[in-house]
């Protein structure tokens, strides 16, 4: 959710840990050297965007804690970036409909450019 909400984030995301998910409690550790990305995460604005996402995926009130955790190593996954769509012109999509084309053919006519 986070990288295609609020992408900008997604580093200090990447950073911690799930650790715990207890009454409805998320506890995100972080190793000690991404204490930046915790403080991040913990301002009340994105804390509270977190804890809507944490929401939306448990259909529950969410609370998250925040948590350095000495010798903790985060196992980073790698997602496959998603593929961009191509963007269809509606007029192109207009054009080349076969019931369009056989219109045309029948009555001999020509679409007009504005």
């Amino acid at each position: 959710m986070v990288r295609d909400k609020k992408p900008l984030l997604r580093p200090w995301v990447e950073a911690g840990m799930l650790v715990s998910s207890r009454n409805g409690t998320q506890t995100i550790a972080f190793p000690p050297d991404e204490a930046f990305a915790m403080e991040s995460l913990g301002k009340p604005t994105t804390r509270r965007l977190l804890e809507g996402f944490f929401a939306t995926l448990t259909g529950a009130p969410a609370t998250i804690q925040l948590e350095k955790q000495a010798g903790l190593v985060v196992d980073r996954v790698e997602l496959p970036e998603k593929e961009v769509e191509a963007v269809v012109d509606p007029m192109d999509a207009f054009k080349n409909d076969p019931l369009i084309q056989k219109a045309l053919e029948l009555f001999q006519a020509q679409l007009q450019q504005n």
